[in-house]
């Protein structure tokens, strides 16, 4: 499976999917067919131009040019992340709706531990790609970068943290496999596993204990906090209102300057919320996100495609940059576009600038680096 077909199958999951979940099994009976019909309609425009880009393209599978000296990166984010989570209390690590607590330098440095799992995975599957096998080390790699992640998850009850990291090492792994057995397998094994945790860290979240008569209520959560998008999109259409205004340009322009410390950002989807009643009026802190594509409609009607357009060739250029550079770093690309796309388009149009830059930055180095001479033999 290529980092494209990986992006489009999320994209069809987010967006497709997501409003025949809810209405049908999630919440029955809470949306009115035409609010369907709608969500359905906005959601398979993109997917079916997405799915026409992605059927032309062709991937084969590259080493990349930095992939043998993932192991000094590995050290070297290790180093990192064991300082930053040093130099923390425990309290300081509880997730806080606070934008102040992601300025803190020490927190942003930890967040590192998902690049970590990344280069992990990537020294480890390549090795496995070129010699067949994996030894005892890249095992034990695996287990240590696993076990950070999963703790740090663990102390801010945050599910991102350990989600990301098994979605990695799962899809590296189902990469890997050579029988459509071992690929079902696998693909089994990476869902109990995804959600298994996903249920535990909400658990910890909620303050809800994990017995047999909560395991429903926290699989319905699962689906609720991934399948999102097509919540959103089914309320808004049952209630018929479009009229919020999520000030998408400005909000873009304000989360560009953001990245560079230009200035402070705070988006939209606190108000959001509290205007299609999801939150209450007296609520400052919780964000509810609506999502790329009912953003993008409710700010530009039909244009919306266009919009979405844009984001769906940076993504696509985004992870040919990075196939190129690092062993399957593409699908780590893939997990977090999709990861923004849920979310909201600042956010995502902010991500794919940041990962942009930093790969750019990283291509240059290679085109600066001195190149060996090929003398022709007399």
């Amino acid at each position: 499976m290529s980092s494209r077909v990986l992006y489009l199958l999320g994209v069809v999951a987010l967006f497709g999917i997501s409003p025949f979940v809810f209405y049908f099994f999630i919440r029955p009976e809470m949306f009115s067919i035409d609010a369907l019909f709608k969500s359905v309609t906005v959601s398979c425009i993109p997917i079916l131009y997405l799915l026409l880009r992605v059927s032309n393209e062709k991937q084969s599978k590259r080493i990349g040019l930095y992939t043998n000296t993932s192991w000094v990166v590995i050290c070297l984010l290790l180093t990192i992340v064991l300082v930053a989570f040093l130099s923390l209390e425990p309290e300081q690590l509880k997730i806080s709706r606070s934008a102040g607590r992601e300025e803190t330098i020490a927190i942003r440095l930890l967040n590192l531990h998902i690049v970590l799992a990344l280069f992990v995975a990537i020294f480890v599957f390549s090795f496995k790609w070129k010699y067949g096998e994996l030894k005892l080390r890249h095992y034990f790699l695996l287990t240590i970068s696993f076990s950070i992640s999963f703790y740090i998850a663990f102390l801010e009850g945050r599910r991102t943290s350990i989600l990301i990291p098994i979605l990695l090492f799962g899809l590296f792994n189902l990469m890997a496999t050579r029988t459509t057995f071992d690929a079902i397998k696998k693909s089994l094994l990476l869902a109990i596993s995804f959600i298994v945790l996903f249920i535990f860290i909400t658990s910890i979240r909620s303050n809800v204990d994990t017995n047999w008569d909560n395991v429903g209520l926290l699989f319905r959560a699962i689906l609720s906090r991934l399948l999102n998008p097509g919540h959103m999109m089914l309320e808004v259409f049952t209630q018929n209102d479009l009229s919020f205004n999520p000030e998408t340009l400005s909000n873009i322009t304000e989360r560009i300057g953001y990245i560079f410390g230009l200035n402070s950002y705070s988006g939209n989807t606190n108000e959001f919320g509290k205007y299609y009643g999801f939150i209450s009026s007296s609520n400052h802190f919780v964000g509810i996100n609506p999502g790329i594509v009912l953003e993008l409609y409710i700010s530009f009607g039909w244009l919306y495609i266009l919009f979405l357009i844009v984001i769906f060739e940076l993504a696509i250029y985004t992870m040919k940059l990075y196939e190129n550079l690092l062993f399957n770093a593409d699908i780590f690309i893939a997990v977090l576009v999709l990861h923004g796309m849920q979310m909201e388009v600042p956010y995502t149009i902010g991500l794919l600038i940041k990962l942009i830059i930093f790969g750019l930055l990283i291509k240059l180095f290679s085109i600066m680096l001195p190149k060996r001479k090929v003398y022709n033999a007399v």
